[in-house]
């Protein structure tokens, strides 16, 4: 393409110059050439500027839908309950949801989702804890996480954790991802896009998460 462009612009040149006068010279057209090739090569070099893939990946909406709890921030208002209820939360106040479940032993297992929209920030926050009972038995972290929580943690690992430099794995703070324990940030929030942050601690016994748009 560079050969072309010089052969474009050097012949009327060379034209022009020897209409003009006999005596335009073979190292006056090979220095027109060469100038020519310099500045076609530094039309054509690509810019140091260019956005990287993970770049363009942690400014990209699709962070918007990544779910916890079959909701996400680009949920409408007035479906968040209702996607809540279909999964047996009921509302307490005006930002929480809470569900709780039988475990044997006449302990529970307690779930809380809180979800907040104002003029600052945009966010989703997880718990699911296990409490109650008379006998006192050791927790297993070791147990599987629940499949209804695999559905939606495991695509938020995956977001912020893979696909990723090591080194912003690092800073992510992600953990090996197992079948019974996986997350990242140690429970503090990690920045994932400009205007995103997440946390993610899920096992078997308990899961915390969380996600926030800033506006």
């Amino acid at each position: 393409m560079i050969d072309k462009l010089i052969a474009k612009i050097s012949n009327p040149i060379a034209a022009s110059c020897s209409s003009g006068s006999s005596s335009f010279s073979t190292q006056h057209r090979h220095f027109w050439s060469l100038s020519l090739l310099v500045v076609g090569l530094s039309c054509y070099a690509p810019s140091s500027d260019a956005a990287a893939p993970e770049t363009a990946l942690n400014n990209s909406p699709a962070w918007l839908n990544l779910e916890i709890a079959g909701i996400s921030l680009s949920t409408a208002p007035e479906k968040i309950s209702e996607k809540l209820a279909a999964q047996g939360y009921v509302q307490s106040g005006e930002h929480a949801f809470l569900k709780e479940t039988p475990l044997a032993g006449g302990r529970k297992t307690l779930y809380r989702v809180e979800v907040e929209d104002n003029t600052t920030q945009r966010s989703i926050t997880y718990t699911r804890t296990e409490s109650g009972g008379r006998v006192k038995s050791p927790i297993a972290r070791s147990r599987i996480i629940p499949e209804d929580e695999q559905v939606w943690v495991r695509p938020l690992y995956a977001a912020v954790c893979e696909q990723v430099q090591e080194a912003i794995r690092q800073v992510r703070a992600c953990s090996p991802a197992e079948a019974s324990d996986i997350g990242f940030g140690q429970g503090a929030l990690v920045k994932v896009s400009d205007q995103v942050e997440a946390m993610l601690d899920a096992s078997g016994p308990n899961t915390a998460a969380k996600i926030i748009q800033r506006k």
